[in-house]
C-alpha cells in the first residue's frame, strides 16, 4: 500500500510518501551446502513485512540557487516462514564454526556459531579452571537484519553546479568479522595485546555445582 501527497508554498515544494509492504515468497532460492560445495535450491518459504516513509523538497533560496533534501526512513523484517528440510537449520553461508542459517520463525541468514554453555537461569557455567564453558551445540550469536535505515539527501544546486551530500545511518543488523576473530585467533590483534595484561580476571556465572564463580583466572 503506497501514499503519498505534494504541497507547494510558494517558493517551498515538498513531498511526502509512505510505503507499506507485507509478501510471502514461496520456494526461494537460496545456496545450499551439498556434496561439499553450495549449490542453488529453492528451499524455503519466506515472509516479509515493513514499511518506508519518504520526504522530499525543492527549495528556491536564491535566484538559481536550491537546495533539494530528501530523507527516507525504512525498516524491512525478513523471516523464514518454512524450511524445505529435515534439518532444524541450513547454513547458507559461513564456515564451520559460524555461519548464516535459515532456521523456522527466525530472520534469514541468522549468525549461528559457538557461545558460552548457561544454565536455565542463563547464567555462563564456568568449568573447574575459572574460564567459561562452551555450549555443545551451536547456538544463535547475531541477527544480520537491521531494525532500521536512514538516508539523509542534501544535494545543492547553483546553475550547471551540482553538490550532494549523503549520509546513510543503519541501526542494528549483526556481522561476523572473521578478520577480527583470526587476529586474535593469532595472537596479533591489538585486543589479544590488552588481554596479554589481564590477571585476576573473575567470569561472572556459576560453576558446576551451582554456586557462584570465585576462581581467578590470567589471560596470558
Amino acid at each position: 500500500e503506497t501514499a503519498s501527497f505534494r504541497v507547494y508554498l510558494m517558493d517551498f515544494r515538498f513531498k511526502v510518501g509512505a510505503n507499506y509492504f507485507n509478501s510471502k515468497t514461496k520456494g526461494n532460492v537460496f545456496p545450499v551446502f551439498n556434496n561439499n560445495q553450495f549449490q542453488l535450491a529453492n528451499i524455503a518459504d519466506t515472509k516479509s513485512h515493513g514499511f518506508e516513509m519518504s520526504f522530499d523538497a525543492d527549495i528556491d533560496i536564491s535566484g538559481s540557487f536550491k537546495y533539494h533534501p530528501k530523507i527516507v526512513f525504512s525498516s524491512n523484517r525478513i523471516k523464514v516462514d518454512k524450511l524445505y528440510s529435515q534439518n532444524e537449520r541450513l547454513p547458507v553461508n559461513g564456515f564451520s564454526n559460524v555461519s548464516n542459517n535459515l532456521i523456522e520463525g527466525e530472520s534469514v541468514g541468522v549468525i549461528v556459531g559457538s557461545a558460552y554453555a548457561r544454565n536455565r537461569s542463563n547464567h555462563i557455567i564456568i568449568g573447574n579452571d575459572g574460564f567459561p564453558l562452551i555450549d555443545s551445540e551451536p547456538q544463535i550469536i547475531g541477527d544480520p537484519v537491521p531494525d532500521f535505515n536512514l538516508g539523509i539527501s542534501n544535494r545543492f544546486t547553483w546553475e550547471r553546479l551540482s553538490l550532494n551530500i549523503v549520509v546513510d545511518i543503519q541501526k542494528g543488523g549483526e556481522v561476523w568479522n572473521g578478520t577480527q576473530n583470526t587476529l586474535n585467533y593469532l595472537g596479533v590483534s591489538e585486543e589479544s595485546a590488552i588481554n596479554r595484561t589481564v590477571t585476576n580476571f573473575i567470569y561472572e556465572g556459576i560453576n558446576q555445582q551451582g554456586l557462584e564463580n570465585t576462581i581467578p583466572v590470567d589471560f596470558y
